[in-house]
C-alpha cells in the first residue's frame, strides 16, 4: 500500500510463503526475495519447506507476503505484511496488497 512504501528500507527482505488453512506448522512452501515492490513473485511446489510437502492443484492456501525489517524470518511487530487466498490451478496471478502491520 503505498502509505506503507515509504516505510521500506532498501534491500529490506520479502519473505512470500504458502499455508494450508487450519494446518498448523511451518508454511508448505515460501520464497526469500529483496522487496522491490511491485513484483511478481511465483510460488510452485519446488518451493516447498519439506520433500513431500507442499500444494497441488485444486488446493485451498493462504499466500502470505511479509517484509521482514529485522532481516529475519520469523515476525516482529512492525513487519508490513499482506495475506490473500488462493485456489492453486483456478485462481491465476492475483495482486496481494502489503497493506497491515504485524502486531
Amino acid at each position: 500500500a503505498p502509505a506503507l512504501a515509504a516505510q521500506i528500507p532498501a534491500g529490506a527482505p520479502l519473505f512470500v510463503f504458502v499455508r494450508i488453512p487450519g494446518q498448523p506448522g511451518p508454511p508448505v512452501a515460501v520464497k526469500r526475495l529483496q522487496a522491490s515492490l511491485p513484483q511478481l513473485v511465483e510460488l510452485t511446489p519446488a518451493d516447498a519447506m519439506m520433500g513431500g510437502s507442499g500444494f497441488a492443484a485444486g488446493d485451498q492456501v493462504e499466500v502470505t507476503a511479509r517484509i521482514a525489517l529485522g532481516g529475519q524470518p520469523t515476525a516482529s511487530a512492525g513487519d508490513p505484511f499482506g495475506r490473500l487466498g488462493y485456489e492453486v490451478g483456478r485462481d491465476g496471478e492475483k495482486e496481494l496488497v502489503i497493506d497491515r502491520l504485524t502486531p
